[in-house]
């Protein structure tokens, strides 16, 4: 170890009285150096007379002369220097703040190895090599001031369903990327902005659920009535927050949903989390005295019953920024507000636009008369729904700025597809230097599916230089979910304090945390290849989250490769564009977000006038679309995006000029098509490559299991399963897409049927039937539960089951209307010594053949035999041999003819069998003092679970404390260990479920070599 310090056992000072944030830093030091190297590393409180010593304290850090910030240094930035004190080696980690010294402290772990992202930490093989270069010299400061995400409030699969704990292991997740925001906003029928006048509540509302048929849900369904086996991986028979899990009356709902939001941020404190949180301004008249009245009562309330809040953010509603509102009438308060400001916003164009930015920076003002009075301190900040390619709110903050005092921060969703453009605002690089402006490209965008994938790190690349360029102070991202797009949040967070990190620099630094040092080069080739892929990797639409239930979420549906068949496609966009932009409406249109209107209307235009904007450019563009006939693939894709360049260019004249809802559909409409052509679209190649993918990742599986590398299994397996649920989903819905098989299917039997050929009609939908229940919805669902490691991913679970499921069944029920006979629905095997339970929803007006094979690809055998009664829902097969076995059910009508075979289900007979399988969100790292632990996991097996225990022990400590969980629902099991049996220090745990015949496992499965810790006290 010479010219190395050896970290192994090394105390940690942390001060006789550390603030908050020193102390977790110390702890959180602590408790990865031993999970690093097996062996303690004690927090102290003073330098030890002799021996080497890690130094957080900074008086004790002041000792050794940690000059090296500047004269003036970022108070987030941080010094990391190994030094001497005599014979013995001292690591000292300075920062001018303590959150400073956090940072330092994730800095030295990553420097030995480990990774840090929203998904959980990686580590290095273990046990590790934590010795650092003796001469080691570390110094960094952020680029950006305020660094982290936007999580968006509204959908099952975001922080929607969130509870405390959810909360808590994201906030550490977000400090140890070393990121310091969250921005939080509720629409006015949420419940986190709730808001009443003299008790009269005017703003609030319940957390959506399964029960409310949310954005698009096509059903409301409790848990137990899920598909193809995901009820069992549920814990309460209504999917939703916590805080409503229970059905409680609204106002309850509503309250515990404010307090635990409020815990959450005092929580985000210690680590240095700010929290800025809000909603929206109302759509309303400022001058109007109720308005007003009803406003400030509701901001009072809210910075009241958010104490630990750092930001008050005031939204304006979406699309108000390119499409403004209504100007007042003449004479009236409103009015004269507008000729008096009205010069300000002028370079906004039409008077709806700068009517709204009038109206909107009036109630701007007066949350900021309120916070100056009542919340010192607290700083606003303005958010709106803009981009320059989308509702363009950047627009209004140049003259925000001149009415604003400096303090007042501004920020927008930007663009709602990062690879919409390259570049961030235009307006945040017009701002002066002292104004702060906060960057936040869209990762996830709800235009589609919130499922799989929406790879955006190459362009992140652009936008994250682009919002240095303009001279942003803040750079986060938007979106819903968290592990599904840590890549790109593990990009933003590194890139805001190291700007020259390229894309395929993150990619090998991602692989390497992930999945090993020697295979760095083959998985970021791995990881490029699908994030160059485009959203969703396999070259299909998803259904749009925020909107109704559709295949694909068009009618007519994407194209899936980049063709002639495409430019097809999108002629009669150009032409509906051309003939919107032509109309002259009657009176101006007041609503134009193109997802928020069922479709285009033409009825309000009074006249054509082809010299209205645009009309002549969009026709000029439809020529070059037309010259792209017969060419490559290749040239193709290039056309498209040169031409869509130039429609951009066209845009911003139009929104300046005012458009109405029809020219809004029309031309987002054809810009997101053409998008989706040029860089998603290809479904063929994409299949392939995704199948040589994953050939390779079960290659690299079976390589880390013969060299029992364990702990590289969960992240490997998470992607492959996200990679097989994209792929067979996909696979379903090319068929289900408008007027493609499934739709040609039930059009032929339709006609046949009404011909009176019911045989033909009955073999053309049974062949529909049977090719879609091959396509793989059921193997894709199986693939998603086998990755439920966040809320985020159990709240898409849930949103499966409500919106897309619910309408493939439906489907599925009109092809069975054709048929003379159809087989049942979700069967279950149930695997035992000796026998398979199987059991199903009866098929209507059909006897059953049940039969069973050998998998993978064996005949298919009579498992029953005769034809079992219509009315049979139950059936018990003894094999005769041990093993693995496939089952299916077929349906016989009166005359003997079989119908296609259901979906099947698998079950293992005999004495060897898989041992319980352990299910749940990943545990939060801290609890505070005096606070009861609780713990809740699924426990799923065929075999009967005959107990599921908590095991834990502190630190330092030999012996394992055993605590029983009790089963709670269905198949998941609670503990709550009282507050007073929580030992006070660093807790290493593990679940550990046993069934019937004694087979164990645990959670984690790296248990108890690499278990889950617990900071207590």
């Amino acid at each position: 170890m010479k010219h190395r310090m050896d970290l192994r056992g090394v105390p940690i000072v942390a001060g006789c009285r550390p603030s908050a944030t020193i102390k977790t830093a110390a702890m959180e030091l602590a408790r990865f150096l031993h999970l690093l190297s097996g062996i303690p590393s004690p927090v102290v409180p003073d330098l030890p007379s002799r021996g080497p010593a890690i130094v957080l304290d900074p008086k004790t850090a002041n000792r050794f002369s940690p000059a090296g910030h500047g004269s003036k240094p970022h108070e987030q930035s941080y010094r990391v220097r190994a030094l001497r004190r005599g014979r013995d080696p001292v690591l000292v980690i300075c920062s001018p703040s303590p959150v400073g010294i956090l940072y330092g402290v994730y800095a030295v772990l990553e420097e030995l190895g480990m990774g840090f992202y929203a998904g959980g930490e990686t580590y290095p093989d273990l046990p590790a090599d934590i010795s650092i270069p003796a001469t080691l010299d570390i110094s960094a400061s952020p680029a950006f001031r305020v660094r982290g995400n936007m999580l968006h409030y509204n959908f099952l699969c975001g922080c929607t369903t969130w509870g405390l704990d959810d909360y808590r292991f994201y906030f550490d997740q977000l400090a140890r990327m070393r990121c310091n925001m969250l921005l939080m906003h509720w629409y006015d029928n949420e419940p986190g902005a709730a808001g009443h006048l003299h008790g009269e509540y005017f703003a609030g509302g319940r957390t959506p659920s399964t029960l409310t048929k949310p954005w698009g849900a096509t059903a409301a369904l409790r848990t137990s009535q899920f598909s193809f086996g995901t009820s069992k991986f549920f814990d309460e028979e209504v999917f939703t927050s916590p805080a409503g899990e229970d059905l409680p009356d609204l106002l309850t709902e509503i309250k515990r949903s404010e307090a635990m939001f409020d815990n959450a941020c005092a929580f985000a404190r210690d680590v240095g989390i700010h929290i800025a949180a809000g909603f929206e301004a109302p759509r309303a008249d400022p001058t109007d005295r109720t308005v007003r009245e009803k406003f400030e009562a509701r901001l009072r309330q809210f910075i009241e019953k958010y104490p630990h809040i750092t930001h008050f953010a005031l939204w304006q509603h979406e699309s108000g920024g390119c499409v403004g509102s209504p100007p007042p009438p003449a004479g009236s308060d409103a009015a004269r507000l507008m000729r008096q400001r009205a010069g300000l916003f002028s370079y906004l164009g039409n008077d709806q636009r700068v009517w709204e930015a009038i109206r909107f920076g009036r109630f701007a003002e007066i949350a900021l008369q309120i916070l100056e009075k009542e919340a010192a301190g607290l700083r606003l900040v303005l958010v709106g729904w803009g981009g320059d390619r989308w509702m363009r709110f950047a627009d209004m903050c140049l003259g925000y700025d001149r009415i604003l005092p400096q303090q007042v921060a501004f920020t927008c969703h930007d663009n709602i597809d990062a690879s919409m453009g390259p570049t961030v605002s235009e307006a945040w690089g017009k701002l002066p230097a002292g104004r702060e402006r906060w960057a936040m490209p869209w990762v996830e965008g709800d235009i589609d599916d919130c499922h799989v994938r929406q790879p955006h790190v190459e362009s992140l690349g652009l936008l994250a230089s682009d919002a240095l360029a303009k001279g942003c102070q803040g750079l986060l991202t938007l979106q819903w979910r968290t592990r599904d797009v840590e890549e790109e949040t593990g990009y933003i967070a590194r890139f805001a304090w190291d700007t020259s990190l390229t894309p395929d620099r993150f990619y090998r630094l991602l692989a390497r945390h992930a999945f090993g040092r020697d295979q760095e080069k083959r998985m970021a080739r791995h990881i490029a290849t699908l994030q160059r892929l485009g959203a969703r990797w396999t070259g299909v639409r998803g259904t749009c989250e925020c909107g109704a239930m559709k295949w694909t979420g068009w009618t007519p549906h994407f194209p899936f490769e980049a063709d002639d068949a495409a430019l097809d496609y999108l002629i009669p966009k150009f032409a509906e564009l051309e003939d919107a932009l032509a109309e002259v409406p009657r009176a101006a249109d007041s609503e134009a977000a193109f997802h928020l209107i069922s479709g285009a209307s033409a009825g309000a235009a009074s006249q054509r006038d082809e010299s209205r904007p645009g009309v002549a450019q969009v026709k000029k563009l439809k020529e070059r679309l037309l010259e792209l006939r017969g060419r490559g693939e290749a040239e193709i894709r290039a056309g498209l995006r040169a031409i869509e360049e130039e429609l951009y260019s066209i845009r911003p004249g139009l929104v300046s000029f005012g458009m109405t809802s029809r020219s809004y559909h029309a031309i987002d409409g054809l810009l997101i098509a053409m998008h989706h052509v040029w860089r998603n679209a290809g479904a063929r190649k994409h299949f392939r490559i995704l199948r040589r993918i994953r050939r390779d990742l079960e290659d690299l599986r079976s390589a880390y299991l013969r060299q029992k590398r364990h702990e590289r299994l969960e992240r490997l397996d998470y992607l492959a399963n996200t990679m097989d649920f994209a792929a067979n989903y996909d696979r379903a819905v090319m068929l289900l897409a408008d007027n493609e098989s499934v739709d040609r299917a039930l059009a032929r039997a339709g006609e046949l049927s009404a011909a009176g050929d019911a045989e033909r009609a009955s073999e053309v939908a049974a062949a529909a039937y049977s090719e879609l229940v091959s396509a793989g919805m059921k193997e894709a669902i199986e693939a998603f539960t086998r990755k439920l490691t966040t809320r985020c991913d159990f709240g898409t679970l849930a949103t499966l089951n409500v919106k897309p499921l619910p309408l493939y069944w439906d489907t599925l029920g009109k092809l069975e209307q054709y048929m003379t006979a159809a087989p049942p629905r979700d069967l279950t095997a149930v695997g035992k010594v000796e026998e398979v339970r199987l059991s199903w929803e009866p098929a209507p007006r059909a006897a059953a053949l049940v039969l069973r094979r050998r998998p993978p690809g064996g005949k298919w055998l009579l498992a029953s035999r005769k034809p079992l009664d219509g009315n049979c829902t139950m059936f018990l097969d003894r094999p005769g041999r041990p093993g693995e076995y496939e089952y299916g059910i077929c349906a016989l009508d009166a005359n003997g003819w079989e119908s296609p075979m259901s979906h099947t289900a698998r079950a293992i007979v005999g004495r060897k069998h898989p041992p319980p399988r352990l299910v749940a969100c990943k545990p939060a790292g801290r609890l505070r003092p005096n606070e009861d632990w609780f713990l809740r996991v699924v426990a799923v097996s065929d075999r009967q679970i005959r107990s599921v225990t908590l095991r834990y022990r502190l630190f330092f400590t030999r012996e394992w404390v055993a605590w029983p969980l009790i089963r709670r629902f269905r198949e998941s099991w609670t503990a709550c260990v009282p507050a007073d049996r929580v030992p006070k220090g660093i807790l290493e745990f593990f679940i550990e479920a046993c069934d019937e015949r004694g087979l164990v496992s645990r959670w984690p499965a790296t248990a108890p070599r690499l278990p889950w810790t617990l900071i207590c006290g």
